[in-house]
């Protein structure tokens, strides 16, 4: 039942092609990492929004040509942001796709952090809109505040 619910939610992948002989890592990576990855977009954008904005608004304050460099020196560097993003993909695993991916760590962290750090990339003007609508909600906040003071 576990397994049926899990598998069941995550979005279909037309592109993510399977085929008698591919790799195990790449069959992987086609039926399982990219679709939990895919479900879980919105919730990716957020854990690396958090994570670029710690740093004091560092990203934001870069040129539109720095940012995509800035995001990828993150995901290599950042182990908090890695073990975060990658606890959320295996958090979806079923245990025969855990014990799948307990044989090979590396090589699909690997690919797990390739896709990630592509949706990121691909997805920059969404960091801009998510910041933007936590600086309205912050200044409606202090608006707040201040009528009820």
């Amino acid at each position: 039942m576990e397994k049926c619910n899990r598998v069941s939610l995550r979005p279909q992948i037309v592109s993510a092609k399977v085929y008698e002989g591919m790799s195990e890592e790449e069959r992987f990576q086609n039926v399982t990492l990219r679709p939990i990855i895919k479900l879980q977009h919105k919730l990716i954008i957020a854990i690396v929004d958090k994570y670029l904005s710690k740093e004091k608004n560092i990203y934001f304050a870069l040129s539109d040509k720095y940012r995509p460099g800035y995001i990828t020196d993150n995901f290599w560097q950042d182990f908090k942001m890695r073990n975060d993003l990658k606890g959320l993909v295996m958090g979806w695993f079923t245990l025969e796709e855990y014990l799948i991916y307990s044989k090979n760590e590396s090589e699909y962290n690997k690919r797990m952090m390739s896709i990630l750090k592509q949706r990121v990339l691909d997805s920059i003007d969404e960091l801009e809109v998510h910041q933007e609508a936590k600086k309205h909600s912050a200044e409606r906040e202090r608006i707040t505040r201040n009528f009820n003071s």
